[in-house]
């Protein structure tokens, strides 16, 4: 992801997305069960400050963006992998270079997503306060995978709940 977005949710999508394991998991859950990377994100990031959400509260907060990352990111997602593929058959400076600008565009329109939910102001103050960064992790993200009617795979979940706390504990010094 690039930082074209430096509020405290853009920020910290940067630095939990780079930490090793983060990306494959939040692609896995993208591709695998059709989750919102960026809303796992959010939803992680609301957690590491110690908020927990119910599925009432996920569904308006995915609503904020869902036609966004419908009409906007997926499709880009879609024009990108398919000229990777085809870049395999067209291996030329052109097919790159545009490759290139389209991961670009895409990471971009995940980072104005991004910015869309942490704008909306409100979502600090969503879900009920937990003492522990884990738990809520936990329960963020078992809520979303019910409200996607599915589960996502224990290991994902635990990577991605640890990366969060590892990132609280760099904040922390």
């Amino acid at each position: 992801m690039t930082a074209v977005d430096d509020s405290p949710l853009g920020l910290f999508s940067v630095d939990l997305y780079a930490r090793t394991g983060v990306a494959t998991s939040c692609l896995t859950l993208q591709d695998h069960v059709n989750a919102d990377v960026c809303m796992i994100l959010c939803l992680l990031w609301l957690a590491q400050h110690r908020r927990v959400l119910d599925r009432r509260d996920i569904d308006v907060l995915e609503g904020l963006t869902a036609p966004w990352n419908k009409t906007i990111v997926r499709p880009l997602r879609t024009v990108r992998r398919a000229l990777k593929k085809s870049n395999r058959l067209l291996d030329n400076v052109a097919t790159h270079d545009a490759l290139k600008d389209l991961k670009k565009l895409e990471l971009e329109t995940e980072m104005l997503q991004l910015k869309r939910l942490y704008d909306d102001g409100k979502v600090m103050h969503w879900g009920q306060h937990s003492d522990s960064i884990s738990a809520a992790a936990q329960r963020n993200l078992n809520t979303y995978s019910e409200l996607l009617s599915t589960t996502f795979p224990r290991s994902d979940v635990d990577l991605l709940i640890a990366a969060t706390l590892a990132s609280e504990a760099d904040q922390l010094g």
